[in-house]
């Protein structure tokens, strides 16, 4: 702020465009649930649900400082593979959900934040495999649609974006990412069973 207390015209025109790009990404991938947070299941109740009511301010500013980095031709086309990626870090990582829910205005923990969802998102543009990792969210919805119990757990899974297409065979022991080699589960459960899938 003492930095940018006398900011030129062109420099404010510059952030206004940023922000505005920012939030349509945010949108696009996210939709209504843009800035919410997402609880994942635990072992009395798996199914994960979004935060209803309030917006989270640590998200706000973590997500839209992401974007900030990315062109809206980088982000946009693989918006399902974006946001899977941020289900997941709210999932496995609980340093960054503490870092979202508790004293969030600390220089470390917002630089924490920033880093591994910045991370995670250039993992996500620079990738060049021929052997893609994450199966596609159209297969996930047939999949919901054919059959919406965890094929781990049993039981009935009640939002799409609480489900994960896990590897029958695991990626790291040669499964591919092919449809039959496909079962939908809770994120919950999938992490019970072990490894980042």
């Amino acid at each position: 702020m003492e930095q940018n207390r006398n900011i030129a015209p062109e420099i404010v025109e510059e952030m206004r465009e940023i922000f505005a790009r920012s939030i349509e990404m945010a949108y696009v991938v996210f939709g209504q649930n843009a800035f919410r947070r997402f609880y994942p299941g635990n072992p009395q109740e798996p199914n994960g649900n979004w935060e209803p009511k309030k917006l989270n301010i640590a998200l706000w500013d973590t997500i839209l400082y992401g974007f900030s980095y990315f062109e809206k031709a980088q982000i946009i086309p693989i918006a399902d593979a974006v946001r899977e990626e941020f289900l997941d870090l709210m999932g496995t990582d609980d340093q960054f959900v503490k870092f979202i829910t508790s004293t969030t205005d600390q220089p470390d923990r917002v630089q924490y934040r920033a880093d591994i969802w910045i991370k995670r998102l250039r993992e996500l543009v620079g990738y060049k495999g021929a052997e893609p990792r994450n199966f596609s969210l159209a297969l996930k919805q047939k999949l919901f649609e054919v059959n919406p119990a965890c094929a781990i757990c049993g039981q009935h899974m009640h939002d799409i974006d609480d489900t994960e297409v896990d590897h029958i065979l695991h990626y790291w022991r040669g499964g591919k990412t092919i449809s039959q080699n496909a079962r939908l589960t809770h994120r919950f459960c999938n992490r019970q069973r072990g490894g980042r899938e």
